[in-house]
Formats: structure tokens, sequence, C-alpha cells
């Protein structure tokens, strides 16, 4: 670590332990949305899908989606493991920005002694309101130093009240639109790889 100029690191615990160990050149930063891939939202009734995830289909994953499902909720999955397998890269932000809702998880897996699950800010979290969604997140710690919940973007803790929100937005998409647009105007202003560097250089 001190044989470099700079770590960067989404791990806030990294810069602490960095610190405890006398290491200065740990610098805090976040995961963020391609400037060339910004496209403002469309109206929810222009949809293609109701839900949508794209994403590896592990850990507790497919658990929320068979959950979903036997509520009654029409979700799409795209990804590894999935029905509908892989879609190229760059077909993933059309994807995001033709549905109503675009679900993000933030579980991370199981870490450490004794064992237990973690859940992180993902890069979809920045890359679906970029991409014109409207962006349902597992709550997890700091989103709100990025987004404000539930004006930006819609948070929940569990299979029941995601499903619970999702029957709301999808039954009120003109709520669905405005936080739609407000999470993408707060990307493209602050959420860019751009600004990341343009911060980190």
């Amino acid at each position: 670590a001190p044989h470099v100029d700079a770590h960067a690191t989404t791990d806030t615990g990294a810069c602490a332990k960095a610190t405890r160990d006398g290491i200065d050149n740990f610098v805090a930063t976040q995961w963020a949305a391609d400037a060339g891939k910004l496209f403002e939202p469309l109206p929810a009734k222009d949809c293609r899908y109701a839900v949508s995830f794209v994403g590896t289909a592990y850990g507790n994953r497919p658990g929320i989606v068979r959950a979903l499902k036997k509520k009654g909720i029409d979700i799409t999955c795209f990804g590894h493991g999935w029905p509908n397998g892989s879609v190229p890269a760059e077909d993933i932000p059309r994807i995001i920005r033709e549905s109503v809702i675009s679900l993000n998880f933030a579980d991370s897996g199981v870490h450490g002694l004794p064992p237990r699950r973690y859940r992180q800010i993902k890069a979809r979290t920045f890359e679906v309101s970029g991409a014109g969604g409207f962006l349902r997140t597992e709550n997890v710690k700091g989103l709100s130093e990025f987004y404000v919940p539930d004006k930006e973007v819609a948070v929940f803790d569990g299979v029941n009240d995601l499903a619970r929100n999702i029957e709301f937005f999808l039954a009120h998409p003109l709520e669905s639109d405005r936080i739609a647009l407000a999470g993408y105007e707060r990307t493209r202003k602050e959420h860019t790889y751009d600004v990341r560097f343009h911060d980190l250089l």
C-alpha cells in the first residue's frame, strides 16, 4: 500500500483500517454511471416491463424473485442463471429504461467470522438511475449520502415490504415517474464516472 500514490475504494471500512495502520493514501469513492449511457426516463405508461432485474441468479436473489412471483408480481429477469439468460451489455440500459421498476439487490454474500451477510452499494444503483430507470433497491448503509430515499430512489427491506411497494408504484405511475426523473437528474449532475475521476484526480 505505501508504494502507490493512492488507493480508491468503495469500502469506507478499508479507509478506517488503513488510517489505523498508519497509511494515509486511501481515498473513499463510489461506483457511478457511464456519462455516455445516460437516458431520460420513459413514462411508466410507455414501458415494456412492469418489473425487471438484470444480474446473475445467485445468493438470495432467486428466492426473492420466486416469492414475488408467488404474490402475483410480474417480474422479468435477465442474466446468468435466469430462464431469459444473459443479455449483451449494450441492451442493459434499454431494459432498465423500458421497465416501470428496476430492482437492485444489495447483498454481497457471507463474510467474516462469525459469518454474516453484508449489504453494499452496487454499481447498478447508479446505472439504473442514469439509464432513466426507477430504482427499487435494498436499503444499505450510506445510500442516503448519494440519493434521497423515496424521493430519488426507493428502498426496501424484505420481500413483503418490496411486494407492497411494487404494488403501490405500479398503481401510481406518476409517483414512479417523479422518482425516476429525480434520480436521473441527481445521477446526471453528481454520479457519473467523469465526476468521480475529477474528484479523485
